[in-house]
């Protein structure tokens, strides 16, 4: 090969690397006029994105008092707009914000939505609603707190929560969500005391994503036990609980 055709060819390839580099994607970044918002909508944070970089991928993150909730992919259009939706709102934070994990622009901060009065009766342990046997009663935990009682036969609680109370009568009891809730539940139930609770029993999925529990109550002291409606993945929403009993006597094993 003579030296003028190699140096024609490294200059196709050179020509050749520059244009691919070219058309290469850039990372997508924020320019100073790129606009980000978020607020509440039903139980869901809606983020809206507008003058961001066209067709760009961003990765935004809902932060709940600044530990991180959720991470979502954000692709924006032709126009540099995109609109994500987080599912998985903490209920009882004091303050949430969306931040763009690909830049420093400032978070988009969220306003309230559960305090005070929103919050349901019985959000704390010691506000426990009383039941009895046989009942169905319909609740919420949007707005609830999250609670942190002790982790139950590998429940975690770290989800909004309510609390129900109940005696125990020597019968096997068993409580219900199947086909009353529209979201992941989880039920923990605990004996002894708001201030020092001990695990009965929980469960997250019997009957798909409803929980379903069944323990023997004892009535010999009487015991008292306490019954938290949640959830395992931060999810929140109304409910319908159902609880039965046994017709025959049970003893503890």
């Amino acid at each position: 090969m003579s030296k003028i055709a190699w140096r024609f060819g490294a200059f196709i390839l050179a020509a050749v690397h520059t244009l691919f580099v070219g058309l290469a994607p850039a990372a997508p970044g924020c320019p100073p006029e790129a606009v980000l918002k978020a607020k509440f909508k039903r139980d869901n944070v809606l983020v809206t994105m507008r003058r961001f970089d066209p067709r760009a991928e961003y990765t935004l993150d809902l932060i709940a008092d600044g530990v991180p909730v959720e991470s979502l992919p954000a692709k924006t259009n032709k126009k540099g707009r995109a609109k994500v939706q987080f599912e998985r709102v903490r209920c009882g934070a004091d303050r949430y914000e969306v931040s763009v994990r690909e830049c420093g622009l400032e978070p988009a901060r969220v306003k309230k939505r559960c305090v005070g009065g929103e919050r349901p009766a019985n959000d704390a342990c010691a506000d426990a609603v009383p039941l009895t046997v046989p009942t169905v009663v319909s609740g919420t935990t949007i707005g609830a707190t999250v609670d942190f009682a002790p982790e139950c036969r590998g429940v975690q609680n770290d989800s909004p929560g309510v609390w129900y109370r109940v005696v125990g009568n020597n019968r096997e009891y068993t409580v219900s969500l199947c086909g009353g809730a529209s979201y992941r539940t989880a039920i923990s139930v605990y004996r002894g005391g708001c201030d020092g609770l001990v695990c009965e029993t929980a469960n997250a999925s019997f009957c798909g994503d409803q929980s379903q529990v069944t323990f023997c109550a004892l009535g010999f002291e009487p015991t008292v036990y306490w019954i938290l409606i949640h959830s395992v993945q931060g999810e929140a929403g109304d409910f319908d609980l159902r609880l039965t009993q046994s017709q025959l006597e049970c003893a503890a094993p």
